[in-house]
């Protein structure tokens, strides 16, 4: 999926110093009483040995982590060969459809449909989450909601990533959209925190705890999307199914039978789908 770089340096020295002395003593036999050991001190001279090592070193390590997914692999049994070949994956490395070779040569489709392919609150968090936009919002006095118009606030490139059950916090006010000095909210006004609570073609309606501050209106707000409203079920599968050979894309649907879209369009050039 991607490589990564991790270069350090090492720096260390190390010393070690010993040395050694010994004195011999040599003992003898009395002539007179040889049952009698008499020792008779003689000194020689005495060996010194002294050593010393010093090492001093710096070293650089590279490591390159370089990290994937198995496209395919071949299984030998005497004169049968098994292939087993990976076709597509999500956007978190899960793979999701493979293919096995049978006795035929004829391939057999495996496919495990993610929850996130059908329902976009169980997908990724990170499509939203961190977002901080500079908005003006206007309050309908009808749902007691603040209201968003992604026109007005230059989000409508980003409408898609917002979705029910976002939350914001907003946090400061701003003079203009553009610039990035963030002020205080008004006098006695704290930290509000939003959640979006319906979504239109036109922008976002907010509800929020507390009573309506008219003074919100009147200024140029910074928040952030703290939480998405999606949660990361990235493992829940709504479907799967094996089939065999490249023309079964009427059972495919049939998982889906409430559903006029085939969920080929999630699985670009895949066999099955052409």
């Amino acid at each position: 999926m991607g490589v990564d770089y991790d270069l350090f340096a090492d720096a260390r020295q190390y010393s070690n110093f010993a040395w050694s002395v010994s004195t011999p003593i040599k003992f003898g036999l009395s002539p007179a009483f040889p049952w009698i050991t008499s020792p008779s001190l003689k000194l020689f001279p005495s060996p010194y040995t002294s050593r010393g090592d010093d090492l001093q070193m710096i070293t650089f390590n590279k490591v390159i982590n370089r990290t994937g997914i198995l496209k395919k692999t071949e299984a030998f049994d005497g004169g049968a060969t098994v292939s087993t070949e990976n076709h597509y994956w999500g956007q978190n490395g899960e793979v999701l459809v493979t293919s096995v070779d049978n006795n035929f040569n004829d391939k057999i489709y495996s496919y495990n449909i993610p929850a996130y392919f059908v329902y976009d609150l169980t997908g990724f968090a990170s499509k939203g989450q961190g977002l901080e936009p500079t908005i003006k919002v206007s309050y309908n006095n009808a749902t007691n909601r603040y209201v968003l118009d992604f026109a007005a606030n230059r989000l409508t490139a980003y409408k898609d990533r917002f979705v029910l059950g976002d939350e914001w916090i907003v946090y400061g006010k701003k003079a203009t959209l553009e610039t990035d000095i963030v002020s205080p909210l008004p006098a006695g006004l704290p930290s509000q925190k939003w959640i979006v609570a319906a979504i239109t073609a036109q922008g976002l309606e907010f509800e929020f705890s507390g009573a309506h501050n008219p003074d919100l209106c009147t200024q140029y707000l910074a928040t952030i999307l703290y939480r998405s409203g999606r949660r990361n079920q990235l493992s829940a599968k709504v479907g799967s199914m094996t089939v065999l050979g490249t023309n079964n894309i009427s059972a495919y649907d049939a998982l889906f039978s409430n559903r006029t879209a085939s969920q080929c369009d999630k699985i670009i050039n895949l066999p099955i789908c052409n």
